[in-house]
Parts: C-alpha cells; sequence; structure tokens
C-alpha cells in the first residue's frame, strides 16, 4: 500500500498551487455563464429541473473531457523534467504503484470540478423533473467521462516531457477515447434510425458520442435517446469500457515506466512518428523560404511559430472551424440565426484556444533560462514584446479572419432604433450583432496581450491559463453582458419599458472597453517587469 504515500504526497503538493483553487472557480464559473446564456435565450427564468438538469449535465460532462486530461497530463513529464522519477522508482515502489497513485491523484483533481459544479445540479433535483434514469444515467457517463480523461492524461504524460506538447496530446487521446467509449450509444443509435444521406452517417459518427453521451437539451426526451433500460447498460457497458482502458494504461506504464525514466532523448518509436507525422514533406522549399523571412522580418515573433506544434496549431483551429462550418451547412442548418450562433460557440472555443497559446508563450524562455539571454541581446523590451505579439496573432489570423467574416455576412445591420417595447429591442440587438465583430478583433488583439503579462508572472501554466481566460473573456465581455440582461429583466419586471438606458450597443462598447482597459494594464505591466528582470522563476 505504498502507493497511498504517493497519492498524499500528490494531493499535498497540489493543494498549495493557486490554480487548485482557480480550477473549482472556473468550473463553477463556467456553469453559471452556460447556465445564463441559455436563460437569455430563453428570455425567461421561469426553468423546470429538467431544462436545468439538460444545461447543467453537458455543462459539467465537457468539462472533465476538457479539463481532466490537461489537469493530468504533467503528472508523470513533471517527475521526468524534475528529475525524481528515477527517485520514485529507488524507493519500494512499483512502476504500477505509481501509475496508479497518478491516476488516482488526477481522479481525485478531477473530482473537484464535479464538487464545484454539483450544487448546481442539485438544484434540478429541487425544482422536480427529473426521472431516476436521467439520473443514474448521467452519472455513469460522468464516471466514464472521469476514467477516460484521467488515463487520456496519464498516457499523453508518459510520452512527453514538454507540458505544452502533453497537454495537446492528452486532448487528442481524450478526443479519441470519447469517440472509442462513446461508439455504443452511437451505434444503437443509427440502429434505431434509418440515415439515408452520408452526410448525417458523418454527423452522427462524430458528433453521436459526444451529444448521446452528454445529454444535450432535448437529446434524452425526443430524439431517440430516451434513458431506457438499454441505453442504462450501454452507459455501463461504456464504464467498464472506459475502466479497462485505464487498466491498459496502467499496465503500459508498470512495463515501460523504468525505460521511460532513463530516456535521455526521443526513443526509437517517437523518431519514427516524429519523422513520419512532424517532418515536412511537401512544399519544403517554401516553408524553408518562409521561415527564414519570418526569422530576418521579426526573431522574436520566429520562436512563437517555429515548431511543428506552432504550426499544427494554426492550421488545425483552421480545419477546425472549417469542418464546423461545413457540417452546419450540408446538415440542413444554415440559416443566418444558426450561422450567428455556430460563429459565437467557435469564437469562443479558438479564443480559448488562443489564451491557451500566450499563456505559455514565454514558459519555456523561462523554464530554459533563455528568457536572460533575450534580454542582455540588442533589443529593447518593446521589441521582444511586440514580436512575440506578431507572432501570436500571424498564428491565429486565419481563423479569425474567417470567424470575422462569416459573423459579418451572418449578422446584417440594422439602425439605431430608440422605439419602446420590444420591437425596439430587437432592433437594438440587430445593431449589437452588427457591432460583434469589433468584439471578434479586439479578442484577437489585446487577449494575447494578457496572456504574455500572465505568462511572465506565474509560475504554473494552468493558473496564467485560467486567469487569461478569466481577465480576457470572462470579466471584460460576459460580465457587461449579463449585467445589461439583468437590468433588462429587472427594467420589463417594473413595467418601465424600454429606453435609451439599456442599449445593448452601449453594453458591447462598455465590454470592448473594459477589455482594452485590461489589457493596457497589463501592457504596462508586462514592460515594466520585463525592464526590471522580474519574472516568476521555476
Amino acid at each position: 500500500m505504498m502507493w497511498f504515500q504517493v497519492i498524499a504526497r500528490e494531493l499535498r503538493s497540489e493543494a498549495r498551487q493557486p490554480y487548485a483553487y482557480w480550477t473549482r472557480v472556473g468550473a463553477a464559473g463556467i456553469a453559471l455563464i452556460i447556465g445564463g446564456i441559455w436563460t437569455l435565450d430563453k428570455g425567461s427564468w421561469d426553468w423546470s429541473g429538467v431544462e436545468v438538469f439538460e444545461i447543467v449535465q453537458p455543462t459539467l460532462f465537457s468539462l472533465i473531457w476538457l479539463a481532466g486530461p490537461v489537469l493530468t497530463c504533467d503528472s508523470i513529464s513533471r517527475e521526468r523534467r524534475e528529475g525524481t522519477l528515477g527517485l520514485l522508482l529507488l524507493t519500494r515502489l512499483q512502476p504500477g504503484d505509481i501509475g496508479l497513485a497518478k491516476a488516482c491523484s488526477g481522479m481525485v483533481r478531477a473530482l473537484t470540478m464535479v464538487l464545484a459544479v454539483l450544487p448546481m445540479l442539485s438544484i434540478s433535483l429541487l425544482l422536480g423533473g427529473v426521472s431516476g434514469a436521467d439520473l443514474l444515467r448521467a452519472g455513469l457517463m460522468d464516471v466514464m467521462a472521469l476514467l477516460g480523461a484521467v488515463g487520456a492524461g496519464l498516457l499523453a504524460s508518459s510520452r512527453c516531457r514538454n507540458f505544452s506538447r502533453a497537454a495537446l496530446l492528452a486532448l487528442i487521446y481524450a478526443a479519441l477515447t470519447l469517440l472509442f467509449l462513446g461508439s455504443l450509444q452511437t451505434f444503437f443509435y443509427i440502429m434505431n434510425h434509418r440515415l439515408s444521406h452520408a452526410e448525417d452517417w458523418l454527423a452522427v459518427m462524430l458528433a453521436g458520442p459526444w451529444v448521446l453521451c452528454a445529454g444535450f437539451p432535448s437529446v434524452w426526451r425526443y430524439t431517440g435517446g430516451v434513458s431506457t433500460t438499454v441505453y442504462l447498460w450501454l452507459s455501463a457497458g461504456q464504464v467498464l469500457l472506459a475502466g479497462l482502458f485505464v487498466c491498459l494504461v496502467l499496465r503500459g506504464l508498470n512495463r515501460n515506466l523504468r525505460a521511460v525514466a532513463t530516456e535521455t532523448g526521443r526513443s526509437a518509436r517517437q523518431e519514427w512518428w516524429w519523422r513520419v507525422f512532424c517532418t515536412p514533406r511537401w512544399f519544403t522549399g517554401w516553408l524553408k523560404r518562409r521561415q527564414q523571412w519570418l526569422l530576418n522580418r521579426n526573431p522574436i515573433g520566429w520562436l512563437q511559430r517555429r515548431t511543428w506544434s506552432a504550426r499544427l496549431s494554426t492550421w488545425g483551429w483552421l480545419g477546425v472551424v472549417t469542418v464546423a462550418e461545413s457540417a452546419m451547412v450540408l446538415g440542413g442548418g444554415g440559416s443566418l440565426s444558426d450561422i450567428r450562433d455556430l460563429q459565437l460557440w467557435l469564437g469562443g472555443l479558438v479564443a480559448v484556444g488562443l489564451a491557451f497559446s500566450a499563456a505559455d508563450s514565454f514558459r519555456g524562455e523561462r523554464e530554459t533560462g533563455a528568457l536572460e539571454l533575450l534580454l542582455v541581446a540588442p533589443l529593447k523590451v518593446r521589441q521582444i514584446i511586440t514580436g512575440r505579439l506578431f507572432g501570436l496573432w500571424g498564428q491565429y489570423v486565419l481563423v479569425f479572419g474567417l470567424l470575422v467574416g462569416l459573423w459579418w455576412y451572418a449578422s446584417g445591420w440594422h439602425g439605431p432604433a430608440w422605439g419602446r417595447g420590444w420591437m425596439g429591442l430587437a432592433n437594438e440587438l440587430g445593431q449589437a450583432r452588427g457591432l460583434m465583430f469589433l468584439v471578434f478583433l479586439s479578442t484577437f488583439m489585446l487577449l494575447p496581450v494578457i496572456g504574455l503579462h500572465q505568462s511572465m508572472v506565474r509560475k504554473h501554466f494552468i493558473s496564467s491559463w485560467l486567469l487569461t481566460i478569466t481577465l480576457g473573456l470572462i470579466l471584460p465581455l460576459l460580465l457587461p453582458g449579463s449585467l445589461f440582461y439583468g437590468m433588462l429583466l429587472l427594467w420589463f419586471g417594473l413595467n418601465w419599458g424600454w429606453g435609451i438606458v439599456l442599449t445593448p450597443t452601449l453594453f458591447v462598447v462598455v465590454g470592448i472597453s473594459l477589455q482594452a482597459l485590461l489589457a493596457a494594464w497589463a501592457a504596462h505591466r508586462l514592460h515594466r517587469n520585463l525592464s526590471r528582470r522580474l519574472f516568476a522563476t521555476r
């Protein structure tokens, strides 16, 4: 039972980290924000228990799959970077004990998010209407998500030493694991629905494991996904498959962990993967000329964009957005309203990815000591900051340009209307939609500034990433929107009518202005800290 001591060591270490608190706050905050968005879309505070359950459960399920692998992916790679994995193996611990302890500690980390969202899930039970079958199915799906996310994070952590690469690999493993584990319910759904078009098959096979297992609104009630006994048995089978997946990962760690601890470079298998999937094979001459041009024009930005992971981030996000837009059009949901809603969700996801890249920007230079070399080079601090900003902007300019163009096409433009009643509100919302492209542009320009500041002052990546999202997205953009709709419901609740005070355009401008102020503050602090050589050490 020596692995209990490793779990205690992990939990004591994690309890002192700031991001442990921010993870819980972020999970509860995201659930509240998504609930607020659905409330605004519904236009009423009259909620039933089933409606609350259909918002909180998919949010929790998605959070586990997104944050669970990231929270676990550094458990073994950190030991390898710090050289403590070999010391653990010199004790009486077996490699399997270390893997089991890491899996249990990762499970506890992910459970903190569940506990943070659990009070909101209990509201649906108090309101009533949630069946016992749906509750049991949700519990089984969340357990499956915990096991699958932790297994994907452990598998990625054993294969990478660098945190950012381990996090990216863990998210890829998590997506593949979700596709595999959710295939049981997906195949059962396909057998009960005769799909005649190839695009329907493709949409169900790709989105079905997430949509059916998460329990999105109306999926478990009206679309053939009702929580019958068959679906409950399928859910239990998915939990068993997830547990088998974790056991296979632990068996692999028990067999290969000693070899992993003694590796100083890439293994033969990693060399093969690197040569096949990460080495450029086409347009190599153009790529060399492009990299040489970037190096001569902006060497600091070249450091941001020179790696294959940076290129994967650029073209990967562009591919995700293109596939999502194409799937919507092929699936028959190509109305302007549907396109606008999709742009908001995709814009939020891409903004989270931009915050990820910005929060991880200077971390590698800090850990390797290259930042001190940059500061003593014949470069001004302003050149270092702007060079890295241009590198980040160049990394995401294509995908943000696509989102802004599609939003401009789908939003239309309505002139200002200062009438009374809901017609004036509709016209004002139309004008605010026309201005939302400025929100996309401000997020693209200003969010990297906040992320660079956080990457300099925070030791741990997760805390800098969460703070970047909070200061760059949640606080300046979602808070004014929530304030507007809260005042709107109060205004009409008191029968005061529609007035100039509650113009949505005003709140859009306030959000952009607040984002600009926070970015200016972050830029000032970043310049001052770099000038004084004040930044977080390892």
